[in-house]
């Protein structure tokens, strides 16, 4: 378990990045656990006030994506290696950034090898990764990431932009889960990966992207299935992005049936968000939480309800 994992070795929370607030959740659940908060990095385009204070109040680390200077590097290397040393929970998101369409984006390797460099050196004998799934119903920065898809200039986080985002207390977002996955040992993958090569044991650089790729997976399998994301699937699907009511019921319906099948032939895989469980198990099973979040709009066409995607 989590617990036993992070009494024995140096743990590293791995999470997929959907929001900002993965920031929070996360930290917010395990201290109604009980368990020690992490130490988060956190990109350095939340340095500013006062969100930066608050985060860096609460243990997080800022980073810079992308960055070239050597000196920079040198002391994120030297402070990331004395918090494995330390057995510090420390956290990072392997994707880099939020994703803006909800699949996992591809592994970046920058902070990882830096961890794993450690358990090279020998400086801890284990090093055990937790990969984190989130599923939100909806998620608070929908709108912005649709208009980040449409190819237009990503707005600055500042205090301004949070000013502006102060409506999103009025909506209702739905639930959101969080799941721990098993965790992973980082001596136990190392051999076992050599006793699969025949000995050969690779290069280091070849088994971190090895090991990356392993737990995007693990991340990716333990992502719930939410009754939006059906939704969205379906409406997108349509020609014209909507769909009369009892059209995406049913079209919900087929692709519900398609994840159950996947699940049953892939081991470990997430189930269903509460919402979608209580929509499957009515017949009449309400869709109402769809529009909530603001992502998908619904209007009256004659008699019937019609929902879409603007």
């Amino acid at each position: 378990t989590f617990e036993k994992a992070a009494r024995e070795h140096p743990t590293v929370l791995v999470p997929a990045h959907r929001s900002h607030l993965d920031y929070i959740l996360i930290g917010v659940t395990l201290f109604r656990s009980n368990l020690n908060t992490p130490v988060v990095a956190a990109g350095v385009n939340l340095r500013f006030w006062p969100i930066g204070f608050l985060i860096r109040s609460a243990g997080a680390f800022f980073v810079k994506r992308g960055n070239n200077d050597l000196l920079d590097y040198l002391v994120l290397r030297r402070y990331v290696t004395y918090l494995v040393k330390r057995g510090h929970l420390q956290e990072f998101f392997i994707e880099g950034g939020r994703s803006r369409s909800g699949k996992m984006r591809r592994p970046k390797l920058g902070l990882l090898t830096i961890i794993m460099e450690a358990y090279f050196k020998q400086i801890r004998r284990d090093i055990t990764f937790v990969p984190v799934s989130l599923t939100y119903e909806n998620v608070v920065e929908d709108k912005v990431y649709g208009t980040e898809n449409t190819r237009k200039k990503k707005e600055k986080e500042n205090l301004h932009s949070l000013l502006k985002a102060r409506g999103i207390f009025r909506r209702k977002y739905g639930e959101v889960l969080i799941h721990l996955g098993e965790p992973i040992s980082l001596s136990d993958y190392s051999t076992k990966r050599s006793e699969n090569r025949s000995g050969k044991s690779g290069s280091q650089r070849q088994l971190i992207s090895d090991f990356a790729n392993e737990l995007t997976d693990k991340i990716r399998l333990g992502s719930s299935v939410s009754l939006t994301s059906l939704a969205c699937t379906a409406l997108l699907m349509s020609p014209s992005y909507g769909l009369q009511e009892d059209k995406l019921r049913n079209q919900i319906a087929i692709l519900a049936q398609h994840a159950e099948l996947f699940r049953r032939f892939c081991p470990g895989a997430a189930g269903f968000t509460s919402t979608l469980e209580k929509f499957i198990g009515s017949e009449s099973g309400s869709i109402d939480a769809l529009t909530s979040g603001g992502l998908i709009k619904n209007t009256k066409c004659s008699s019937e309800t019609v929902y879409f995607i603007p």
